[in-house]
């Protein structure tokens, strides 16, 4: 994954989307590995569907990645802090 920062749903369900193919899943071996109903991903991704919390963590998690909170200055940059330069 790219660490894109992401401002939208969206853009949050194109990169997902983007990873799932990376990862080289079909929308149904998405809907198992998440443990998600049979067909879910396919709703999601056409937009039938929104993610809730639940399904949101469980498709991030079968896909191995996170989301990040960063706060953005006032030209949309990412606010960088010390202690996260030191690490």
């Amino acid at each position: 994954m790219r660490n894109p920062i992401i401002r939208d749903y969206q853009s949050l369900l194109a990169e997902l989307v983007a990873e799932r193919k990376r990862q080289g899943l079909s929308q149904i071996e998405m809907d198992a590995a998440a443990f998600i109903a049979d067909g879910y991903t396919a709703k999601l991704e056409a937009g039938y569907k929104c993610f809730g919390p639940i399904s949101l963590a469980a498709v991030l998690g079968a896909l191995n990645v996170a989301l990040v909170i960063v706060k953005l200055d006032e030209h949309g940059r990412p606010i960088v802090e010390a202690a996260e330069v030191a690490a």
